[in-house]
């Protein structure tokens, strides 16, 4: 069998010794080439391959070890032979980048490579997308693409998004005027495990629209007519009225009680369509491309388990004895697609849209603008706020603990499968700090890269 180079890729190639002297087509750079003679193309003792260009019988270059590897962050002129430190190969006269193994020799760190973009036709997608979509939502800046790529079609993402419209849309229906379904219905979503039910609470809530959706308020009134201890104002006591409660049923109830069951039912229900269509264009957009790198099977198990972790996280760190409001909302389980992605797909570019419909002195035109951000800069900008929430109020109406548990989990997540070797991106966070000091954990790219993307051969169409 011949073994040679491409010269001007440095794409190996396998042939049988018959094909010598014909010429090919490299089906990775498209160049034309000679097949060399099997005696200029055998191993030499050390086992490196020589290029198809170089003389089989030249020596070495250096005295020393041909898989010696430079030292880590040198940056000197590569010398004519030297190997790469991850497949070890030969590399051309002064190459610092290995085509395979797809590194900077020098440090190991990988080349960034994403999937084409055309930002045309991607503006004018958009646009046609938020036209409709601005009377509506006048000020929004959302992300509509990333340039991430994988070798999975993302059928699991798309299957978690179907049902989370499904089950949502027959949730609001429980919720339609005169429909108790919601009386067992609201248990699907998540309740504090500590929550105290104060008087006041009770009374609030069988006197607004929840009495009569999530409770039943003329059990409540039959309850308490039947109760014969009343004060000198005819008033019943607090600890009457919380006694009467507690002993209705957990339908006749206006609040829900905690189940483990609602760490994951949660994540399919939410407040409103706006609700909803912002958690699945964020889900759509980064998910989609963690579910590219990791495969279906892993991201069908994956997506509840950080729904899971998400609930977890807000409920451990939600104070005790606080009102009993319930959470919905995919947003912890995205949030930490969103840590995966960060961790997977940091440099890669997420594509934005941002938009403003005028008023009637703007004679309503839309302004809208179509711009790339860093992966690592957009979700670390969504964190941040997050943070900042947090830090300057606690009533926001959003779960920021259920997003920051979530974004923690999805980047611990993505780790685990690096380093069990479940999943390879080849420009991960890890990676691209540590170059090939991160080999120890993740493995070489040598080692990984034919998993993903085995070295392309001539076929024998392209021979003349």
């Amino acid at each position: 069998m011949i073994s040679f180079h491409c010269p001007q890729c440095g794409v190996r190639f396998t042939l049988p010794d018959a094909q010598a002297g014909r010429k090919g087509k490299c089906s990775k750079c498209g160049s034309v080439m000679e097949i060399p003679q099997a005696s200029a193309s055998a191993p030499n003792p050390s086992g490196v391959y020589a290029l198809a260009d170089e003389p089989a019988s030249a020596p070495p270059t250096t005295t020393s070890s041909p898989y010696e590897q430079p030292a880590f962050g040198a940056t000197d002129q590569l010398e004519l032979g030297q190997a790469c430190p991850s497949c070890m190969r030969r590399l051309a006269p002064g190459a610092k980048i290995c085509v395979e193994c797809g590194i900077y020799v020098p440090s190991g760190r990988p080349v960034v490579t994403s999937r084409f973009v055309d930002t045309d036709e991607l503006a004018i997608k958009t646009e046609e997308i938020i036209k409709p979509i601005s009377w509506l939502v006048a000020l929004g800046i959302y992300p509509v693409y990333s340039e991430a790529s994988g070798r999975s079609k993302p059928y699991a993402t798309w299957a978690i998004s179907v049902l989370t419209i499904v089950v949502s849309i027959w949730f609001w229906t429980m919720e339609w005027p005169n429909s108790t379904s919601m009386r067992w219905a609201k248990n699907l979503m998540l309740w504090p495990t500590d929550a105290r039910v104060r008087v006041d609470d009770i009374v609030n809530a069988y006197s607004g629209p929840m009495g009569e959706s999530y409770g039943d308020v003329d059990a409540l009134v039959a309850a308490l007519k039947s109760e014969e201890a009343l004060d000198e104002d005819e008033e019943y006591d607090d600890a009457t009225i919380l006694s009467v409660y507690h002993s209705l049923t957990p339908n006749e109830r206006v609040f829900g009680e905690f189940h483990w069951s609602q760490l994951v039912t949660h994540t399919l229900l939410h407040a409103d369509i706006m609700h909803l269509a912002g958690n699945l264009l964020f889900f759509l957009v980064l998910g989609s491309r963690v579910n590219a790198a990791v495969g279906n099977l892993r991201m069908a198990l994956l997506y509840p388990l950080l729904g899971i972790l998400a609930a977890w996280f807000y409920l451990a760190m939600t104070p005790p004895g606080g009102s009993p409001v319930p959470m919905l909302g995919a947003s912890g389980a995205i949030m930490g697609a969103a840590g995966a992605y960060l961790l997977l797909f940091p440099l890669q570019k997420v594509f934005m849209a941002a938009w403003m419909r005028w008023g009637l002195i703007g004679g309503f035109r839309l302004a809208l603008k179509v711009f790339s951000v860093r992966g690592l800069l957009v979700v670390g900008a969504y964190i941040a706020l997050d943070i900042l929430y947090l830090n300057l109020s606690d009533n926001t109406g959003v779960a920021h603990w259920a997003h920051l548990g979530g974004f923690l989990s999805g980047m611990g997540a993505a780790l685990v499968l690096l380093i069990a070797r479940q999943v390879w991106t080849g420009c991960d966070l890890v990676s691209l700090a540590l170059g090939r000091w991160a080999w120890c954990l993740f493995g070489t790219p040598a080692d990984r890269q034919p998993k993903l993307d085995p070295a392309p051969q001539i076929s024998a169409r392209t021979i003349e």
